[in-house]
């Protein structure tokens, strides 16, 4: 019982201190974000913004599962879709409300 206890509370704790360093990443992306784009273009900010995550994405993942994480199996157009539209859609609109002065013509 006491085991029982204790393996949840480490569970708990390994969570919240997860979900506190996503917290403070995400966080810290703003500034970086304003920092990019005063010197990059919002396109290239996201593009590269979203290939540096997909290859940590898949370095961790490929670390994890001691595996290439990509089958031939997986429904790809699907997940090209969802990728576009609900991940590199999102960042691009977070990225250019992150930075209005982006879109001005610069000087």
């Amino acid at each position: 019982m006491v085991d029982t206890v204790s393996s949840a509370r480490r569970e708990t704790l390994l969570a919240n201190g997860a979900l506190a360093i996503m917290v403070v990443l995400w966080g810290s992306s703003f500034p970086v974000i304003d920092a990019l784009v005063q010197t990059w273009d919002v396109l290239s900010a996201t593009v590269s913004r979203q290939i540096v995550a997909a290859t940590m994405l898949l370095g961790l993942i490929a670390i994890r599962e001691r595996r290439f994480p990509l089958r031939r199996s997986q429904p790809w157009r699907k997940l090209f879709i969802l990728g576009t539209f609900g991940l590199a859609l999102s960042s691009a609109l977070m990225t250019t409300a992150s930075a209005p002065a982006a879109w001005s013509p610069r000087r």
